[in-house]
C-alpha cells in the first residue's frame, strides 16, 4: 500500500486511487491511500485521524494516525493507534522502535500501566536492549560495549576502550555527557569536523561547539539524516541560547516522535544544570543508547 517512488508513477497511481475512491468511498484502503496522496501535510494529518476515528480497526489508518498523535504528544492515543497498526505484522515491526519510545516515556508516569499494551520487538530493539543491560556479545571485547558504559555513566571506562574505528563517534558522545572531564572535551573538540558524525552524534558535535563558542553550522546537514530541517534546528538553537523554555517546547511539539529526544538531549548539553528534570527524563526515554550522550537524572 505504499506510493510509487518515481514522480510520474506516483501521479498516475494517485490519479487511479482518486478514481477508485470516488467510485467506492466506503473502502478503507482507498480512503487511506487517497489521504496519503494529498500534498498538504497539515490537511493530510487531520484527515488521517478523522478517518481512523471512523474506521478504528484499519491498520494503515492506525499507523498514520499513531504518528500524527505522537507528533502532537497525544501519547495514549498514539499508542492505541499503534496497537491497531500492529495487527499487521509488517507494520508492527515498522513501528516497533517509536512505539517503544512512547511506552518508555509514559512509563515515567506512576499511574501508567505498561502491561496494558503490547511489547514490541525488532532487531534494533534487541540491540538497544543489550546496550542498556550490558548484555553485549563479547562484552568489553565488543566496541559497542562502550555505549553501555556511556549509558550507565562510566565515561572513563568508555573513554579507555574506544578503538580507532569507533573513537571519533564515542568521543563526541562522551564529551557531551554529564560528568565529562576537561580532557575528554578537549580530545573531542580536536576530532576532525568531517569524521565521527552521523544522525546521532551530530547533536553532541553541535552542543560542544555551542558550549565552546564555536560555529556549528558545518554540522547542520547531518541532522537531515534523522529528518530534521536545519532551519528548524537553528530556530531551536536561537531559543536555546536565549533560554526561552516556552519557545523550545513549542519547537519540539512540531517534531516527529523520534526527533523530539534529540532536541531534548541538545538542551541538556547546553543548559546543563538549568535543564528541567522532566526534559532529562524525556531525552533518556525517547532516545536509546548510542543515540545520545549520558544524561544524569540525579539532581
Amino acid at each position: 500500500m505504499m506510493i510509487q517512488s518515481d514522480e510520474t508513477e506516483q501521479i498516475a497511481f494517485c490519479e487511479e486511487i482518486s478514481r477508485k475512491f470516488e467510485k467506492d468511498p466506503q473502502n478503507p484502503d482507498y480512503l487511506y491511500m487517497n489521504i496519503r496522496c494529498m500534498e498538504d501535510e497539515a490537511v493530510k494529518n487531520v484527515q488521517y485521524t478523522a478517518a481512523y476515528t471512523a474506521v478504528p480497526d484499519h491498520p494503515w489508518l492506525g499507523y498514520a494516525s499513531g504518528y500524527v498523535y505522537g507528533q502532537n504528544e497525544r501519547w495514549e492515543e498514539a499508542l492505541m493507534a499503534f496497537e491497531t497498526a500492529a495487527a499487521e505484522d509488517a507494520l508492527a515491526t515498522l513501528i516497533a522502535e517509536d512505539a517503544t519510545r512512547i511506552l518508555r516515556l509514559l512509563d515515567l508516569r506512576s499511574s501508567f500501566n505498561t502491561y496494558e499494551f503490547r511489547t514490541y520487538s525488532s532487531s534494533d530493539l534487541e540491540f538497544y536492549g543489550g546496550l542498556e543491560s550490558g548484555d553485549v556479545d563479547g562484552e568489553r571485547a565488543n566496541p559497542n560495549y562502550a555505549y553501555h558504559l556511556i549509558h550507565i555513566g562510566d565515561l572513563e571506562g568508555a573513554f579507555a576502550m574506544a578503538n580507532p574505528l569507533f573513537k571519533p563517534y564515542l568521543l563526541r558522545q562522551i564529551a557531551a555527557s554529564d560528568g565529562a572531564t576537561p580532557a575528554m572535551i578537549s580530545e573531542a573538540m580536536a576530532v576532525d569536523s568531517e569524521i565521527g558524525l552521523n544522525g546521532d552524534t551530530v547533536w553532541s558535535a553541535i552542543g560542544l561547539a555551542i558550549n565552546n563558542g564555536d560555529a556549528y553550522q558545518e554540522f547542520l546537514p547531518y541532522v537531515e539524516q534523522v529528518g530534521v530541517d536545519p532551519a528548524d534546528l537553528e530556530l531551536f538553537i536561537d531559543a536555546l541560547k536565549a533560554e526561552d523554555m516556552a519557545a523550545m517546547e513549542a519547537n519540539i511539539k512540531l517534531r516527529e516522535i523520534y526527533q523530539k529526544g534529540y532536541f531534548y538531549s541538545l538542551a541538556c548539553m547546553v543548559l546543563k544544570d538549568k535543564t528541567p528534570l522532566a526534559w532529562r527524563k524525556r531525552a533518556n526515554a525517547l532516545l536509546f543508547p548510542s543515540e545520545r550522550q549520558y544524561i544524569s537524572t540525579t539532581p
